[in-house]
């Protein structure tokens, strides 16, 4: 190990780094370890107690036998994602056989029917009995009320004793004692359901990626290999302080090479004229200039890859690891990169793996072999990066501890520990598969493109061989051999148009047709190359009708379009309930780690003063709160039918009394799928807009009677006896009538007589 001890007025390299440019400071805060007579890593090579040992070289054997016993199904992943990446004859580029990708446009339809738009996430508590004593009816409130005000009228007009009166009120009191009680927990319980809505939504909506495009390349994902993942942290990161500022949303990562690079300079592994020397300098004076401190706090989402997850060969069913002891993730790092997040030097103490960058092609670029022989690395490149690492993260349920370790490395990359944040389920990927089947040893359900491969490769036959027709199909002149000579086929190959053409072979008053034939080949059948069948079964198969992706053949009605539209529907509705499950479970997790975990500091500024955050156990936390998502609102809803019981519904709602007339105008606004937001729009104690344009009407007809309409405010215009105003009015006495449709003129009415005059004793009068 070097001597890197600094004179006490010698500067530090850093700080020379620093020094060298215009304004520059040395970060002595930062910077301090480096003055130690130490490295900032430890370069040895671990040598760990022989049980520590043992217990890293059994959970390695471990994983191995675990994705061996898997290599079949994840090559059979890797597989289908090539077939729907468009490789499906072959894995060459130049392969330009006649390939329809349909099997990429029948998942894009899938992933868009599924999930279209992000869920409503709603906090929902335990049902629970709160009452003791009040029976938690209404009515009982309000005839206790109503007994209460008449006493108190009796004590006032002296017709009750106020002893007595006193008495039946204490008898009450406990009632309404319990009833103020419940209500209270109640409106606590729902201020706090509401602030964990906002506080999740906010942590959806700050996450790094978008959360809707990671959802819908998950459910991608486990449309093309039958499997997706989504996985769920946390992430506190403290403010340092008082020198070192840090945008900890933005440069965790800058801060981590900036770590690596000062210990390896530090330590001599770097020169301090090397590249890696210059850009600490960057960093340095880059971080320094920033002087405005954001610290974070909330949930982290990560999104493995399908071969990433590796299961316990015992597992039974892979949506809830159901019969697992435990269940690994690998990850593939460099050396560099290991460093940076475990803050370990594996240094050559583990199995190099071949990197994407070691002369692999793109479609073999997700094969990572390992090298056998550890010791001869010396194509290494500078800095380790020229090889990775492969990294396993093991979430054993057996002891609940989580063990990091890297293969090949003989210690733990981390102290195994309990997990950092509690949920209920203890794992934390939540698993997709969208074709589940019951197999005793086979938990990989297959994925789309398995499927419909057969279907899919068929139809690819049929077009190449109808193109291949075509090609052999095309006009071919043939004559005897010797006939021409190289000229005269020249000439004949390579003319321009309307050319007259010389032929040596051709002799004075030969016919053409005698020296040049045309060659007619074998009729192309187009029923050797039907694939309306094949494209049939494609659709059975994958749920989806032709009209989705384009018609083959033939015009279906639109009555036939709509019953298959909603057959579609149906049968994918058990898809979106699984969909519906994975991000119902995920927000209850999620949930569960925002209360325990988020403070209240936090919880106000993103939610707002009037946040309600409660000091809760993880027991009560399982018990009393929850979020889920609202059913099927990830899928693309079927508009019109909605609209159709809308229709229908809406009428009978609105002759109910007391329902809201602005909930009804946001549904129907929902419903109709429109972005418009009529919140702002409503003002209290205003009636509505006919209401209003019929008092106007009234206004300009003059003054109303005492008690009509006008004393009542938004009541409307009055209605006339029996609707007379809505009856047929006749023409009027002794005008002529229109002719009917026929043309005829109608017949002539009666004739008008004489007025008849009703005397005063009731008798009618000529």
């Amino acid at each position: 190990m070097a001597d890197t001890t600094a004179s006490p007025n010698q500067p530090s390299l850093l700080d020379q780094l620093l020094a060298d440019q215009p304004g520059g400071v040395p970060m002595d805060a930062l910077m301090q370890e480096e003055k130690k007579n130490e490295d900032l890593l430890d370069r040895d090579p671990p040598d760990p107690p022989e049980s520590r040992k043992e217990l890293v070289s059994q959970w390695a054997d471990k994983v191995k036998r675990a994705k061996k016993y898997w290599e079949p199904v994840f090559n059979r992943m890797k597989a289908d994602q090539d077939f729907a990446a468009g490789y499906q004859w072959s894995k060459e580029e130049k392969d330009d056989r006649y390939t329809a990708n349909l099997t990429l446009r029948i998942i894009a339809q899938r992933v868009a029917f599924f999930y279209a738009k992000n869920p409503k996430f709603e906090a929902f508590r335990r049902q629970r009995i709160l009452n003791t004593v009040w029976d938690n009816e209404q009515t009982t409130l309000v005839s206790l009320q109503q007994s209460a005000a008449a006493i108190s009228q009796q004590v006032m007009m002296g017709a009750m004793d106020p002893a007595m009166a006193q008495q039946a009120q204490a008898q009450a009191m406990p009632i309404l004692q319990d009833a103020a009680r419940v209500k209270q927990e109640e409106e606590q319980l729902g201020k706090i359901g509401k602030t964990l809505e906002l506080l999740f939504r906010a942590n959806v909506d700050a996450a790094p990626q978008d959360f809707k495009q990671m959802m819908k390349m998950t459910v991608r994902r486990a449309s093309t290999t039958g499997v997706g993942y989504l996985k769920l942290g946390f992430e506190r990161v403290m403010q340092k302080k008082p020198e070192i500022e840090q945008r900890i949303a933005d440069i965790s990562n800058r801060l981590s090479t900036l770590e690596r690079i000062s210990a390896d300079i530090h330590d001599d592994q770097t020169d301090e004229n090397s590249p890696e020397a210059e850009q600490l300098r960057l960093l340095l004076n880059d971080l320094k200039a920033q002087t405005q401190v954001v610290v974070r706090e909330g949930l982290t989402f990560d999104y493995p890859v399908s071969t990433a997850i590796i299961p316990d060969p015992k597992t039974m069913f892979l949506r809830e690891f159901l019969g697992a002891d435990w269940v690994a993730q690998e990850f593939v790092l460099s050396p560099n990169d290991v460093k940076e997040i475990y803050n370990v030097d594996v240094g050559k103490s583990f199995n190099a793996y071949k990197g994407v960058d070691d002369g692999v092609t793109v479609t073999s670029r997700s094969g990572f072999v390992v090298l056998q022989d550890k010791t001869a690395r010396t194509d290494n490149r500078e800095g380790n990066d020229g090889r990775s690492c492969v990294v396993w993260e093991i979430w054993n349920r057996k002891d609940g501890l989580v063990y990091t370790m890297c293969d090949g490395y003989p210690d733990f990359l981390r102290e195994p520990a309990s997990p950092e944040v509690y949920t209920d389920r203890f794992w934390p990927w939540f698993v997709l598969t969208l074709n589940e089947i019951d197999h005793e040893t086979m938990i990989f359900p297959p994925s789309d493109v398995k499927l419909i491969r057969d279907m899919q490769m068929d139809y690819n036959r049929g077009r190449q061989g109808i193109r291949e027709h075509r090609r052999a199909a095309r006009p071919k002149t043939v004559t005897a051999a010797g006939m021409i000579d190289a000229e005269d086929l020249e000439k004949l190959s390579n003319h321009p148009d309307n050319a007259i053409i010389e032929l040596n072979g051709l002799q004075p008053g030969q016919k053409v047709d005698d020296l040049l034939q045309a060659f007619r080949g074998p009729p192309i059948d187009p029923n050797l190359y039907e694939v309306e069948q094949t494209f049939t079964d494609m659709m059975r198969v994958s749920g989806i009708q032709d009209a989705n992706i384009g018609q083959t053949g033939g015009s279906p009605s639109a009555t036939q379009s709509n019953i298959a539209e909603a057959s579609r529907a149906t049968a994918m509705g058990a898809n979106i309930d699984d969909i519906d499950d994975l991000l119902t479970s995920f927000a209850r997790a999620g949930a569960q780690i925002l209360l325990q975990e988020v403070s209240v500091d936090t919880v106000k500024r993103i939610v707002g003063e009037g946040a309600v955050w409660p000091d809760m156990s993880r027991q009560q936390i399982a018990d009393e709160l929850w979020l889920q998502i609202e059913a099927g609102s990830t899928g693309r809803p079927n508009q019109a039918q909605e609209i159709a019981n809308a229709e229908r519904i809406f009428p009978m709602l609105m002759q109910l009394p007391g329902i809201k007339p602005e909930w009804l105008a946001k549904e129907l606004i929902k419903r109709l799928d429109d972005k418009l937001d009529i919140t702002t729009a409503f003002q209290s104690m205003l009636p509505s807009i006919i209401a209003m344009n019929g008092m106007a009407s009234r206004l300009g007809a003059g003054p109303q009677a005492p008690g009509g309409p006008m004393d009542f405010p938004g009541a409307g215009p009055a209605q006339g006896p029996a609707g007379g105003s809505n009856a047929p009015q006749g023409p009027p006495p002794g005008a002529q009538r229109p002719p009917d449709q026929t043309g005829r003129p109608p017949p002539p009415g009666p004739m008008p007589g004489p007025p008849h005059i009703v005397a005063s004793g009731g008798r009618s009068v000529a």
